[in-house]
């Protein structure tokens, strides 16, 4: 095998819905492998895939595109990402792969760095710094209404979306206008976004306004999923669609209502935040992911979804791995 894809993850069926069907295809736990876009080197990435499967049975490879809007026009790096798809499942047609869709960008993980931006209202985080795109504005929710379609157009086997669909990054969001007039909406107030921010942050947790502010991260992004969900729609509702845990304990609890909205008809599912970068010793990693990923378990086991392991992101130069402790998370996963 001339590469190896950076992320594989295994898909559980939770606990209480072991009888039911994966969503992928009716087996009680299925592996995913995530696999890096290559441009104009795709052929390679599907010999690599079909390889696997052939020797390993991983019949599903998810081509990971990042397509949160990067440059202007913001739609023509989806554009090219997508004849990158295109061009990875073509070579992998009557071979028995399935191949399928990680969106590993739709809002962005971190904030913008790119000069040239569409004219979208950005969100703002606590500290006051414009960050990435608010769902809140109606002409970047028609951008991810696109993609949506776009990706559904290539019939994948299944669309994940990244733990990139969450109300901070890193900080808390978000304090823009938009949100600022709809937090006062819900309260009976009016705040600039600067008074937003600081009224916010001086709340104790178990504040009813606090509560109110953390429901309105959740509507955030649920209209990032429910966009996202409505294009693929559009094209073909029979996709399954998931999405992935968020390391904030407030995005955790909220998953299963994600999960839902991303499924469309399908059975929901989720990836929880169980993977291992970097690595110490045998001592102390295995118990810890041990304890780690039983707890991201528990924490969701009767909450009608299926659940994915993050089972690692090796072998890559920044988080290598060995062998070893990459079969022992897929082990105790």
């Amino acid at each position: 095998m001339k590469r190896l894809s950076l992320l594989s993850v295994l898909l559980f069926s939770s606990a209480v819905s072991m009888a039911q069907k994966s969503v992928v295809d009716g087996e009680h736990y299925t592996m995913l492998n995530i696999v890096p876009m290559r441009l104009d080197d795709e052929g390679v990435s599907a010999s690599d895939a079909l390889e696997l499967y052939n020797k390993a049975g991983i019949r599903y490879p998810l081509y990971s595109l990042t397509l949160h809007p990067e440059g202007k026009p913001a739609m023509a790096k989806v554009e090219r990402a997508v004849e990158s798809y295109r061009r990875f499942a073509d070579a992998l047609k009557g071979t028995g792969v399935r191949p399928g869709i990680l969106v590993q960008a739709i809002i962005g993980h971190w904030p913008r760095t790119d000069k040239e931006i569409e004219p979208w209202q950005r969100t703002i985080n606590i500290k006051g710094d414009a960050v990435r795109f608010c769902s809140f504005d109606a002409r970047y929710q028609a951008y991810i209404r696109e993609v949506g379609r776009r990706v559904a157009a290539e019939r994948p086997s299944v669309i994940l979306t990244d733990d990139d669909v969450r109300a901070f990054s890193p900080f808390a969001e978000c304090f823009c206008p938009l949100h600022a007039a709809e937090y006062g909406r819900r309260l009976g107030q009016k705040f600039t976004s600067d008074e937003m921010r600081k009224y916010v942050a001086g709340l104790r947790y178990d504040h009813p306004d606090h509560t109110a502010f953390v429901q309105l991260q959740k509507d955030t992004v649920l209209t990032v999923l429910k966009a996202l969900r409505a294009g693929i729609d559009e094209v073909d509702p029979t996709i399954p669609g998931g999405c992935c845990e968020p390391s904030w304990v407030w995005e955790r609890d909220r998953l299963p209502d994600y999960a839902r909205v991303m499924s469309g008809g399908s059975q929901p599912f989720f990836r929880l935040g169980d993977g291992c970068y970097t690595e110490h010793s045998a001592k102390d990693d295995y118990p810890w992911l041990l304890v780690r990923s039983l707890t991201k378990f528990e924490r969701h086991r009767g909450r009608g979804c299926n659940l994915l392991s993050e089972a690692d992101t090796w072998p890559q130069n920044l988080w290598s791995k060995s062998a070893a402790a990459f079969h022992a998370n897929l082990a105790e996963s």
